[in-house]
């Protein structure tokens, strides 16, 4: 979780092989993953676990002011992105099935290798039901949740 969301600056974050976790928080972030299943949210947010496994990622980001223009470079794998608020701009180096996009508002640069990705671009929350093989995907606000199979 995102300790201050007014504090931060430009983050340059490169991580290796495996599965990663990433709140790159204030601030006009780049993170750059390699191959695993990813989780990362490009500015302020949470994610909770149990047991060691994602439930839930959220943005906490109310406004523009402590969020940034972030690029999110992602390997192959199964990802979850919430880029957080900002201008979006999306870029598919592969076109695969089970990618879910879903943009709201605008800065943000995701692109992803291959596997199955999960993105919000800007404020929601992603929601895993791991024994029942659905995600639930939230924009703004909770009314507005979009639910789909995980593959």
């Amino acid at each position: 979780m995102s300790n201050d969301i007014n504090l931060g600056g430009d983050d340059d974050v490169t991580l290796g092989l495996g599965d990663n976790i990433v709140i790159a928080g204030f601030g006009s972030d780049e993170v750059s993953t390699n191959n695993g299943n990813d989780s990362v949210i490009g500015d302020n947010g949470q994610i909770d676990l149990v047991d060691g496994v994602i439930r839930t990622m959220q943005s906490t980001d109310a406004d523009r002011s402590t969020a940034g223009a972030d690029t999110i470079h992602l390997g192959a794998g199964s990802d979850r992105v919430i880029a957080g608020l900002d201008t979006f701009t999306e870029e598919l180096t592969e076109t695969v099935n089970g990618i879910e996009l879903i943009t709201t508002i605008e800065n943000d640069e995701i692109t992803s290798d291959s596997g199955n990705t999960h993105v919000i671009s800007d404020n929601g929350v992603l929601n895993y039901n791991p024994m029942a093989s659905w995600l639930t995907l939230w924009r703004q606000k909770p009314t507005e949740a979009v639910m789909t199979r995980l593959p």
